[in-house]
């Protein structure tokens, strides 16, 4: 019995020993990145977003060598082309609904004071470039971070719901400001769930990057946002929310141990 105790402990341990140095890393290689490529003449005067895709970059490539590559499952073993369909569905559904559900709140009035990024922060740059950081590199390299390594790592030692809130709320810590912050922590928990039906890395990495696509394109173009954020379009994300999330629930293949 005593032995028992003790073996879970430690798996506990080397577990949370696991998940802190893979964070460590991606954080150190980050920073690192981060702070030469600040220091390089050439590229110093290049948009926030531009440096920020190279530094996550390379902080995921340093993340990989702490994570065993037969645990990043990518095959959806059930169904996968409609669970695939699935993904992109809620994911859409769920950014526009969460973005009319945010947007709606008077954030500034009620805490007197501006508690998002100046837009220009993330939209400063043109369409194919943003596609490219945000579409691409950054829900790659979060996701290795949050889902892979952080989900999956406390999957194996804790209840799916504890594993779901922690990373989701790690998540919404990570982008730094409240409102941001709030959306992350939804949409991670979306990610986590989406990772844990389906077994597949490549999952959340496709719902990530179609979020993040439904905001760039309404933000691009005013005549797609009239209609994404109508009431009609508000009515039929609610309906594609729920109609993908009972599929994928169904369907679930569980990112068990194994994965």
């Amino acid at each position: 019995m005593n032995g028992t105790v003790i073996d879970k402990k430690l798996t506990i341990f080397r577990t949370l020993f696991m998940i802190c140095g893979s964070v460590g890393v991606y954080l150190v290689g980050y920073l690192l990145a981060i702070s030469l490529l600040t220091l390089t003449p050439a590229v110093r005067e290049w948009h926030t977003m531009y440096l920020n895709a190279l530094a996550m970059a390379t902080a995921a490539c340093a993340t990989l060598f702490t994570v065993k590559k037969q645990e990043i499952g990518i095959k959806i073993e059930n169904r996968p082309i409609l669970q695939l369909a699935a993904v992109v569905v809620m994911a859409y559904s769920a950014s526009v609904l969460f973005n009319i559900l945010l947007g709606s709140i008077p954030w500034e009035k009620i805490f007197e004071q501006q508690v998002t990024p100046d837009a220009m922060v993330y939209y400063g740059i043109p369409l194919w470039a943003r596609m490219l950081c945000y579409e691409v590199v950054a829900p790659v390299a979060e996701e290795l971070l949050f889902r892979q390594v952080i989900y999956k790592g406390l999957r194996k030692i804790s209840p799916i719901w504890l594993a779901v809130v922690i990373s989701a709320v790690l998540f919404g810590l990570y982008h730094g400001n409240l409102v941001q912050g709030i959306y992350a922590f939804i949409m991670g928990c979306f990610l986590a769930l989406v990772y844990e039906w389906t077994g597949s890395f490549m999952a959340p990495v496709v719902f990530h990057m179609v979020a993040n696509h439904v905001s760039d394109i309404t933000y691009e173009f005013e005549s797609v946002s009239k209609v994404v954020y109508s009431p009609y379009g508000e009515a039929v994300s609610a309906i594609l929310l729920l109609s993908a999330f009972v599929f994928l629930f169904k369907n679930k293949n569980k990112c068990s141990k194994k994965h």
